[in-house]
């Protein structure tokens, strides 16, 4: 063996370096064991050396290593070794071997500008198909972006690094720390900006960018610093990808804002709604009314260098494998039809335009007598009003929408309250004023699902009520408690308490707190008894000493300022003794 080679865990002889960033190298290694070529993730040695992240590294190992999925990198083997540097210091080397995959990263494609549309909705479909598929098995990816994204010589998508973004989030618990891991701020979703809790939607969030960038040639948001472009994914709006790729329908730019919602509830619920309404859209089973984008300089202002320059691989010959990938034949971009039950018969055309001229040629005979009248709009502005559909299912609804000219679009959600396969509302909702072709979203009812009991404690009751039904739980038996450190009308705890797994549309009971504390008699005891008992009610006495009466062996409590009984909080309470 050369000095330049190494051998991890006995077996695997490593290669050459394909690829390095914040997190760990990735290199080529050869399997002795099995004969065979793998790819291996090192992990970077402050990694290694974290026990919490290494200890969720190993679990997050585990769990993607069920995944077995033709769009997902399998990973075959994971573990630890202690190694010895050349200085004689010993440190962990934390591994993870996948297979290898031949191809491209997404990065290095998406790098050279727009994909085909028909292509990057394509692919942006094995990727929802991948996360869809991991997601079912409670597992969310937290870190999609075009270097987790291979391309294979086949075209085919394969998507990597299940897990360990999770991991190394669960590891530090603060934004800087968990930026440093995770890389590129191009693709967080607002909620990782924040620092705040991740789900599924987060993955939604960030497939959103990667269909973007594939449609786009270009993220949409760009910045100098990382922290620049987190602020614009938590207060910007992002353009339409028809700004910059007029082969972009208004139907997709739709779907890919969507996806780009700020608050998680205005995203796809899931991979799955996500998958529906690109294929819709790029299909043409879904119109929307065309508008004309402002020009860039308007949104963006005069067009100059980009402030984060992309790699010129203009110089790097694109292997011929991937050439289909590109180009500018429009008729590989998607074309919207109008759907059949709302295209005019060439007959019905003409019968309209020869009423129409019939009304005209009448006004025009009318002469005068037309000018004394009020003037009438002979074709005003039609609008449609988005009924109340709750309740109903979701191919009642289709068709109610559909009768009015509005274009449906299912969206599941879970629900304890409404029934499954009913609707639980729309967006935009009941009695919103629109216009016809309008996209309208249906939100369906998948059932109950269990979720966590929500910590309200500490919230006034108004908000812990809003808190509990938000989460998708009734409010149950409300009732009043003392609490030596819970403000009066403030939430003391919930039964079930927080944290317990219920399903939605359970009561959850809470208790309030009255302002009062219930204070003990503490005459006869100890002084030190009684002031320890009046600490734990967050009392602090103040213990004065009575000459009137005999001292004991043990200072004793004589008497107490505040009477036994329900007091407010933090009484001003003075205890005495006899010191005669």
């Amino acid at each position: 063996m050369s000095e330049n080679k190494q051998v991890i865990a006995g077996r695997y002889e490593l290669g050459k370096l394909v690829g390095s960033g914040g997190m760990a190298e990735v290199y080529i290694a050869q399997d002795a064991v099995l004969g065979r070529k793998v790819a291996i993730k090192v992990l970077n040695e402050d990694l290694a050396n974290n026990k919490k992240f290494l200890a969720r590294f190993k679990q997050e190992a585990r769990s993607a290593s069920s995944l077995t999925h033709p769009n997902i990198v399998k990973v075959l083997d994971a573990g630890e070794e202690t190694v010895t540097a050349a200085d004689g210091t010993e440190h962990v080397r934390a591994y993870m071997v996948m297979e290898y995959v031949e191809g491209l990263e997404l990065s290095k494609l998406v790098a050279r500008g727009p994909l085909k549309v028909p292509e990057a909705v394509r692919v942006a479909g094995e990727i929802l198909s991948a996360v869809e598929f991991a997601h079912s098995a409670g597992i969310v990816h937290c870190d999609i972006k075009p270097d987790n994204i291979m391309i294979t010589r086949q075209g085919n998508v394969k998507v990597l690094d299940f897990g360990i973004a999770r991991a190394a989030a669960a590891a530090f618990d603060d934004l800087a720390q968990t930026t440093s891991v995770l890389g590129t701020a191009a693709y967080f979703s607002p909620e990782q900006a924040q620092g705040k809790k991740v789900d599924a939607r987060t993955d939604i969030y960030a497939i959103g960018v990667v269909l973007f960038e594939m449609l786009t040639g270009k993220v949409p948001f760009e910045g100098d610093t990382a922290v620049a472009v987190a602020h614009q994914h938590i207060h910007a709006q992002p353009v339409a990808p028809s700004t910059f790729n007029t082969k972009v329908t208004p139907a997709l730019d739709a779907v890919v804002l969507k996806a780009l919602s700020k608050a998680p509830k205005d995203r796809y619920q899931s991979t799955q709604a996500f998958g529906t309404a690109l294929q819709d859209a790029a299909s043409g089973k879904v119109v929307v009314p065309e508008t004309k984008p402002e020009p860039i300089e308007e949104l963006l202002g005069p067009i100059s260098e980009p402030a984060l320059e992309k790699t010129d691989t203009s110089s790097n010959e694109l292997p011929a494998e991937f050439a289909f990938l590109f180009g500018n034949d429009p008729q590989t971009a998607p074309t919207l039809v109008q759907p059949e039950e709302f295209r005019p018969e060439p007959k019905r055309v003409v019968a309209i335009v020869g009423i129409v001229a019939l009304v005209f040629g009448a006004i025009a005979g009318m002469g005068l007598w037309v000018a004394t009248l009020k003037p009438v709009n002979l074709f005003p502005t039609s609008t449609v009003t988005v009924p109340e559909l709750k309740g109903e299912t979701y191919e009642a609804a289709e068709k109610e929408l559909k009768d009015l000219g509005l274009y449906p679009t299912k969206v599941e959600e879970s629900s304890g309250l409404v029934k499954t396969g009913k609707v639980i509302r729309t967006e935009p909702g009941k009695e919103t004023v629109i216009e016809p072709g309008a996209l309208v979203q249906v939100f369906v009812s998948t059932g109950k699902t269990k979720v966590a009991i929500p910590d309200v404690s500490g919230l006034p009751l108004e908000e812990a009520k809003t808190t509990i039904t938000d989460a998708g739980f009734k409010v149950g038996l409300v009732t009043e408690s003392t609490s030596p450190t819970v403000a009066a009308g403030a939430v003391i705890a919930t039964n079930p308490v927080l944290g317990t797994m219920r399903f939605q549309g359970a009561k959850v009971d809470i208790s309030v707190s009255n302002g009062k504390i219930d204070i003990p008699d503490v005459r006869g005891k100890s002084v030190a008894e009684a002031s320890n008992l009046l600490g734990d009610l967050n009392l602090f006495p103040v213990v004065q000493a009575d000459m009137g009466c005999t001292k004991a062996a043990e200072p004793t409590v004589r008497s107490q300022s505040v009477p036994p009984g329900l007091s407010n909080q933090g009484v001003p309470i003075t205890l005495s003794y006899c010191a005669g």
